[in-house]
């Protein structure tokens, strides 16, 4: 059989346009962690929660407690994350008289640092305003157990949310992430300052049924662990109102919800920018730092005739199959018992023509 000639020139090209292939799929692998990264870049900084129990119908909250909240306001800007709490009154929400019971309140106005109160009255504002701006400005300074970072997209009549949470130290409990929504400026009756007064900061509703959002871990998590949630919440068009999406991470101990972490943001992504799987509701690697064994779970909104969902590599070779073939709608679990070597690897969700990507770590 007489051979094909192929000069070394020819074979160089053709190694090159393969090698050239691999590598455009390893770079194109690399930006989308990279923008997925950067979509929901976790802050390594710990800030406090400062939030008002008030009613709108309430004397004081109008008058010495108004001008408190707003000296707070001034004072700690970037670095707490601020809830007006209407437990009774025209602003009253549920989530609002469920923070304030959690951390003790009883009366209006009162004010607490996390879930600790503020021991402020009328004769001492001025001294406790100097007080909590220190308290803000130290925790600000120390390194946090966690943080969450998001872009809201608001899309189809509600904002959604999907939130990283990292462990920046090693931590055990019971931790929840709870995404709630924050309107400033919002004008209305408030006692003391009349029919058009500006309140700030009004806590309208949590994403969740739940107060307290979603579990994300149960039990010891270790060091630069991630979980990724998804959440939505029907509202308002965000260009109609002064929308702040607030994320707070709670570590529960018997009854009682702590504060770990809070992180806020008034920015909105663009909702043309998140082409995808648009009958996917959640898809999530938990934990995506894992020692070969995690759990890859889905929930469909609607089913998929050719789904196929696979472990890969960074050069795209597929690891491991998890799954090929019709993915009915509603939650699906997929475990992975891998031996691959340590290293990033990528979850690779594909149905009806679409594709999504997580990540996760072999440690």
């Amino acid at each position: 059989m007489i051979q094909p000639h192929l000069s070394l020139r020819t074979l160089l090209n053709f190694q090159n346009h393969h090698l050239m292939k691999r590598s455009m799929f390893t770079i194109l692998l690399a930006f989308l962690f990279i923008l997925q990264g950067a979509a929901q870049q976790v802050e390594q900084v710990q800030r406090s929660l400062l939030t008002k129990r008030a009613a709108s119908w309430c004397p004081p909250c109008g008058g010495w407690g108004w001008a408190f909240f707003d000296s707070l306001l001034d004072d700690n800007a970037g670095k707490a994350v601020f809830f007006d709490a209407h437990y009774s009154g025209n602003l009253q929400t549920t989530v609002s008289d469920d923070l304030t019971v959690n951390f003790g309140g009883l009366y209006q106005p009162e004010f607490f640092l996390n879930e600790n109160k503020i021991a402020v009255l009328p004769g001492n504002a001025a001294a406790m305003r100097n007080d909590v701006k220190n308290l803000v400005d130290s925790t600000y300074a120390t390194v946090p157990v966690a943080n969450t970072g998001f872009v809201p997209v608001y899309a189809d009549g509600a904002i959604n949310v999907e939130a990283t949470v990292r462990f920046f130290q090693a931590a055990g409990g019971e931790f929840y992430l709870g995404i709630y929504l924050v309107e400033d400026h919002v004008i209305g009756f408030q006692q003391g300052q009349g029919n058009d007064a500006d309140h700030r900061k009004i806590l309208r509703a949590c994403f969740s049924s739940d107060s307290w959002g979603e579990l994300i871990a149960s039990g010891n998590v270790s060091a630069g662990t991630e979980f990724t949630k998804q959440f939505s919440l029907p509202t308002g068009n965000p260009s109609e109102h002064d929308y702040e999406i607030a994320g707070v991470i709670w570590r529960k101990e018997g009854g009682k919800y702590h504060l770990v972490n809070v992180w806020s943001t008034t920015e909105f992504g663009d909702p043309t920018a998140t082409a995808g799987l648009t009958a996917l509701r959640q898809f999530e690697v938990q934990p995506n730092l894992a020692a070969g064994r995690t759990t890859v779970c889905i929930d469909m909104i609607e089913s998929a005739a050719d789904a196929a969902i696979d472990l890969i590599d960074l050069n795209g070779r597929v690891v491991q199959a998890l799954f090929n073939g019709g993915l009915a709608a509603g939650h699906h679990s997929f475990t992975i018992n891998s031996e691959a070597e340590k290293g990033l690897y990528f979850v690779r969700l594909r149905a009806g023509g679409a594709e999504a990507v997580r990540k996760v770590i072999f440690q």
